[in-house]
């Protein structure tokens, strides 16, 4: 899940990730040796698979990316009158430097 988040916001590029998810499956490999038609299959099926998801990710533009979590709960509240709307206050705006929705303001500048 770790290495899918960090290839979804673009941390890691598609070769970081498949070297980091065969990390203990490398260990083993030095350790024990490579099973022929077994270990190269398997990396090259992982480095497809994680290409093809960077690739489709790529394509979308910026904001179909997930935005980065802001640790905090919003404390502002509206009513709504059947619900009630929770937004970032003007001091948790300037502090975290999102907008009142937990936008960062990077991107309200591109909208």
């Amino acid at each position: 899940f770790v290495l899918a988040l960090a290839l979804c916001r673009r941390r890691l590029s598609a070769r970081e990730v498949c070297v980091a998810a065969r990390v203990a499956e490398q260990y083993q490999t030095d350790l024990w040796g490579e099973v022929e038609a077994g270990h190269d299959l398997d990396r090259a099926d992982l480095q497809v698979r994680v290409s093809a998801a960077s690739a489709f990710l790529r394509m979308l533009p910026e904001e179909g990316v997930a935005a980065p979590i802001v640790d905090e709960r919003p404390r502002g509240e509206r009513d709504m009158g059947s619900w009630t709307a929770f937004y970032y206050t003007e001091e948790q705006q300037s502090r975290l430097g999102v907008d009142e929705r937990g936008r960062p303001r990077e991107q309200q500048q591109q909208q």
